[in-house]
């Protein structure tokens, strides 16, 4: 849960915000993304992150953070034994036992979703992907 400036918490937590993956109703999530859009370089310090973490701060009543990582799990700065993958199978989040809904290949986390997706589907993301 950390990386470069950002401070490491101890111990490791899920709690930093990644607008990597959103969801919920589309009237909303288009509010968040135009707002985003139109205060960018007010609130931008390293890209939109910054921008995202301010609607949120400011919105607590229409936005929350997945804290456990239940619905989506950013893998930047994450330790590779933290999900299981075996082929053609469920991915197996190791920390909270339980089956991982959805990845983020984010960041740092990019080799770590390649080596998952090898794993479960036998070939490279990019053969997957198609390009």
């Amino acid at each position: 849960d950390c990386g470069y400036w950002a401070p490491c918490a101890v111990p490791p937590a899920v709690k930093f915000l990644n607008s990597g993956f959103f969801m919920g109703p589309i009237r909303d999530l288009s509010e968040m993304v135009e707002w985003s859009l139109r205060h960018y370089e007010m609130y931008s310090v390293w890209g939109d992150q910054s921008v995202f973490a301010t609607y949120w701060l400011d919105n607590p009543d229409r936005v929350t953070l997945d804290y456990t990582g239940e619905l989506a799990l950013s893998l930047s700065d994450l330790s590779d034994g933290v999900l299981a993958a075996e082929m053609r199978s469920k991915v197996w989040n190791v920390a909270f036992d339980r089956t991982q809904c959805l990845i983020h290949g984010n960041g740092r986390g990019r080799p770590f979703l390649k080596d998952l997706v090898k794993i479960i589907e036998g070939r490279s993301l990019e053969r997957v992907r198609g390009y």
